[in-house]
């Protein structure tokens, strides 16, 4: 019976691997385009490419000597004109567009695009680039691949691989902006690469999450936004490069479109798709099922602890956190006498938190908006009606950032110490002409502005404390497949809010930090559902959408006030369905924890 037993065990086995032969895919004959390959990961993955046979590789780095040589010495070894180096720097429109079709026009079509350029740089002067380079490279890259393997598009299909990190399954406080692009990267390559968009065009997405490797990024810890807070990079398994090339081979031969894989400390790449499905999972009953029982709980002032164990056992252990929502944390700051800015102030959510704001008494509050017709209009109605000058309008295109700054400065000078920035300016507009301009306000303008407050209020720096909060989304929970690219910019607000409201910063700096979620709320945004990076799937957007309940906009305002309440530094609030604010940092973090055992044991 046991022999029996091992031998049917044996016979499975042997099926699964034969079928795992069969689709996994070959890069034999292929051509690849490989950014940021002329040294580290990128250099150890063109070698691994060649080591399995494709056709061509072109190199693409700003590193000229550096790429020759690697071109030099892998045509000496594998065949002249194997490899092509050309310099590129992949923040530059031009010379990117330039890189791919000099590729194309050289070898006639590109199979494989590895977007691997990169850099750890979370300095103030800084910090943009960034930026630039992580993410905002990495998707015009994406896209551009996309648009030009899309079958329906006259491509014949392909494999993008976009290299996020460990970082983006994790928090690092040491890191909070390189932190934030790579969550931002791994939230767009899942979106872009969903079921929905490859049974159309051919193209998987896939996304590589690398622990801790032995490349010249690890070279300098002055680069990192904290020194003092210095992640010890000896405590994690360092990794070889080689490790990591190997791992993006493995990737492309077995991976998914969407699929999540993990390089970590020389073993074998992982597949961590479910449980990056499952991380998401944790936030489904809040924005899909509220239930009624939590739903009539919440609504009352001070339930008894009965009934908010009763809520816990309906809606199971996973959702232990929300006894919070129900019984009161016992501190509670107060708004009075308090000066805020608000940006992205003259409609919308932003609006409604001013009116709010008022009727808790605020001293002054600052409006920050690009519209100067609406945002002079709400002054002037609420200074009248409050017959005060409490409510001042300062026009300022956030995404400017000496435009930001310059209206920081006003604001110190005229009206004094800011102790609240609430950074609500935000647009959804994933079309190929608007994208760029979405990065900058939804998530390089958030970093600015909470950078800047946080060095204003910073109390080892002159400042008196105070409290940051920042405007993500659902989408940063979940996964709305059809806007990859405004899901990207509030994932990574999320994520940089989190490690910068991290307890080892609150605790030295006293400035608060934290997040809220919107969800579907009535704004001018949801009129912007047509502007997405693939019009064809507009339907597709609209019937999505469905499952969520529309909010009020009053609701939200109101949820941001109960989160300056009571939010503690660090935490994660959902507003969704015009229910009550809710604190969901433990199931955030718990999210996050899952992946703890793939890097740290």
């Amino acid at each position: 019976m046991q022999l029996e037993y091992l031998f049917i065990k044996a016979f499975i086995s042997i099926i699964s691997m034969l079928y795992c032969c069969e689709m996994a895919h070959s890069l034999n004959g292929k051509v690849a385009l490989v950014t940021g390959g002329a040294s580290g990961i990128g250099a150890c993955t063109v070698r691994s490419l060649l080591e399995e046979g494709v056709k061509h590789v072109a190199v693409l780095d700003v590193e000229v000597d550096a790429g020759i040589a690697l071109q030099n010495e892998l045509n000496t070894k594998y065949g002249e004109n194997k490899v092509t180096f050309i310099e590129c720097d992949v923040t530059n429109k031009e010379t990117l567009v330039g890189a791919f079709n000099a590729v194309q026009k050289q070898n006639g079509y590109i199979d494989v695009v590895v977007n691997n350029a990169g850099i750890l740089d979370d300095t103030p002067e800084n910090f943009e680039r960034t930026i630039n380079i992580n993410l905002t490279s990495l998707i015009r890259s994406s896209l551009y691949s996309w648009k030009i393997m899309h079958k329906e598009k006259g491509g014949s299909g392909g494999t993008i691989i976009n290299f996020s990190s460990v970082a983006g399954l994790l928090k690092f406080e040491a890191i909070p902006i390189y932190s934030a692009t790579k969550t931002a990267v791994l939230k767009f390559s899942t979106c872009l690469g969903d079921e929905t968009h490859y049974s159309r065009s051919g193209v998987r997405v896939l996304a590589m999450c690398f622990g801790v490797t032995d490349t010249p990024i690890l070279e300098n810890n002055t680069k990192l936004f904290d020194e003092t807070a210095a992640i010890n990079f000896k405590e994690f398994k360092l990794q070889r490069p080689e490790s990591a090339g190997k791992a993006v081979i493995e990737a492309y031969k077995q991976g998914t479109s969407a699929s999540v894989w993990l390089s970590n400390a020389d073993e074998p790449a992982l597949d961590v798709t479910k449980d990056h499905s499952k991380s998401m999972e944790s936030y489904y009953q809040y924005l899909y099922c509220f239930k009624s029982l939590l739903e009539k709980a919440a609504a009352e002032e001070e339930a008894p602890a009965a009934e908010a164990a009763a809520v816990v056992e309906a809606l199971g252990s996973s959702s232990s956190n929300i006894s919070s929502i129900v019984v009161c944390s016992k501190m509670s700051y107060s708004l009075n006498g308090k000066i805020v800015l608000v940006t992205g102030a003259a409609s919308g959510i932003g609006a409604s938190v001013v009116k709010f704001l008022l009727h808790e008494n605020v001293q002054r509050i600052a409006m920050l908006d690009v519209s100067e017709e609406a945002g002079k209009a709400l002054q002037n109605e609420l200074n009248s009606k409050y017959n005060n000058n409490k409510v001042t309008f300062v026009k300022c295109d956030v995404a400017d950032k000496e435009n930001l700054l310059q209206a920081y400065k006003v604001i110190n000078d005229e009206i004094g110490y800011i102790d609240l920035v609430i950074n609500n300016a935000g647009i959804l507009d994933d079309s190929p002409n608007s994208y760029m301009t979405e990065i900058n306000i939804n998530l390089v303008s958030v970093i600015t502005s909470s950078l800047h407050a946080w060095n204003t209020m910073h109390k080892e720096k002159g400042g008196k404390g105070g409290t940051i909060i920042n405007v993500s989304s659902v989408v940063a929970l979940t996964k709305i497949v059809n806007v990859p690219i405004y899901s990207a910019t509030k994932s990574g607000v999320l994520k940089f809010s989190t490690s910068l409201g991290n307890h080892l910063h609150y605790s030295r700096s006293g400035v608060r930090i934290i997040c809220i979620c919107f969800g579907v709320t009535n704004t001018p945004l949801l009129r912007n559902l047509h502007n997405i990076f693939d019009t064809s799937a507009e339907p597709l957007l609209a019937e999505e959408m469905k499952k969520f309940r529309t909010q009020s906009v009053d609701s939200a305002a109101k949820a941001v006030i109960e989160t300056y309440k009571q939010g503690a530094s660090g935490s994660v609030w959902i507003s969704t369905s015009d229910k009550p604010a809710m604190d969901v940092t433990n199931t955030y973090d718990k999210s996050i924890e899952i992946f703890d055992d793939y890097v740290y044991n």
